[in-house]
């Protein structure tokens, strides 16, 4: 099971009208389409907002659910609200963050209670 995770204020369901300042989630569910068409089984685990706990929570419940591989779209940036590396590190292991590649440099490989 491949658990998907959204963070961030702006992100809106896509069920709820559009408002100034904000986008729709539409980032979880092609994630959740590409690994559902290779075979695994999606757990989308929603927009966790701008904060350390909503976020760990989040991930907390990924790795009760039984999930292999936790999946993240945002976050992981030099922002103020950028709380998945942080939750990496306090709660598992960061392998690398950030590569020399454009776009795309914000990116974060580790595992969070074991769960890569």
């Amino acid at each position: 099971m491949v658990a998907i995770l959204s963070t961030g204020d702006e992100l809106l369901e896509i069920d709820k009208p559009l408002i100034p300042g904000h986008v729709h989630d539409a980032n979880s569910y092609g994630l959740v389409a590409a690994v559902q068409a290779a075979g695994a089984i999606a757990l989308r685990l929603g927009i966790a907002a701008d904060q350390v706990e909503a976020v760990v929570e989040r991930l907390d419940y990924a790795v009760e659910s039984g999930t292999n591989l936790i999946i993240s779209s945002a976050g992981v940036s030099m922002g103020a609200f950028d709380f998945v590396r942080s939750a990496l590190e306090a709660h598992g292991e960061l392998t690398f963050w950030r590569v020399n590649l454009r776009p795309g440099k914000p990116i974060v490989s580790g595992s969070y209670r074991g769960v890569p």
